[in-house]
């Protein structure tokens, strides 16, 4: 992934299906980053008060089905 000064980005991954190329934007207010692009839009949360920190993301696809996932460290 690659973020350029004005919050513009690039990602790439390799997938079993393929290869993905995806842009958007990154910005960071109130503590929460949002990232913005053509498929949708994800908010990602830190929360360090609780035991174990949790990084959250809430992802909406642009059609307005919604994830969610934790990660946390391992123990």
């Amino acid at each position: 992934m690659t973020v350029k000064e004005d919050g513009t980005f690039q990602a790439f991954s390799a997938r079993q299906i393929g290869c993905c190329w995806k842009n958007g934007t990154l910005t960071i207010t109130n503590g929460r980053m949002a990232a913005v692009g053509p498929h949708g839009t994800a908010m990602l949360t830190l929360y360090d008060d609780r035991p174990g920190r949790a990084l959250v993301m809430d992802f909406r696809e642009a059609n307005g089905v919604r994830y969610s996932g934790e990660l946390r460290p391992k123990m």
